[in-house]
């Protein structure tokens, strides 16, 4: 698999960690519910905004010694079959233990993911009616500015629209 991407059709569904680690084509993928997502290069609004906003959470995280601010592409392995890179994520001191080299394995204390309407190749995650996008346990206090998403228990299932 090293140097190319499956073909999803074959392998929808059943992609594991392991697997996503032996693709190296040189672009950006997911893996949601073992499905391998190819996450196009983001805009520049959507990267403008990011970055002002993992500017101040970096910015502020590190003149209080809270943790770590860290930007995509990193991998947040939150189950064998499930690997994003969030757009900027934090992690608290208390949970660098999830912290290894290549990749964070559990939840983050906080994720900002830009989100946009497809309407082109910039649009980082198409929307797949149904889907949920977070499905695994996280810390405590969770909340959400997406009107799909309201404030609620943690990592409630959210929806893409």
């Amino acid at each position: 698999m090293t140097g190319t991407a499956p073909r999803e059709s074959s392998l929808r569904g059943t992609l594991t960690y392991g697997d996503y680690l032996q693709i190296d084509d040189g672009r950006q993928y997911e893996l949601i519910e073992g499905e391998l997502i190819l996450t196009p290069s983001p805009g520049f609004l959507h990267q403008h905004i990011a970055a002002g906003v993992g500017g101040l959470l970096r910015a502020y995280v590190d003149k209080h010694n809270m943790g770590l601010v860290l930007f995509a592409p990193f991998d947040v392995v939150l189950a064998d079959n499930l690997v994003l890179q969030p757009d900027v994520l934090y992690l608290s001191r208390e949970r660098f233990d999830l912290l290894t080299e290549n990749c964070l394995k559990g939840a983050p204390d906080l994720v900002v993911e830009g989100f946009c309407r497809p309407r082109g190749r910039n649009c980082r995650r198409p929307p797949t009616p149904g889907r949920p996008f977070f499905t695994t346990q996280a810390p405590a206090r969770r909340s959400s500015l997406s009107p799909e998403c309201p404030p609620g228990p943690p990592w409630r299932k959210c929806r893409f629209w």
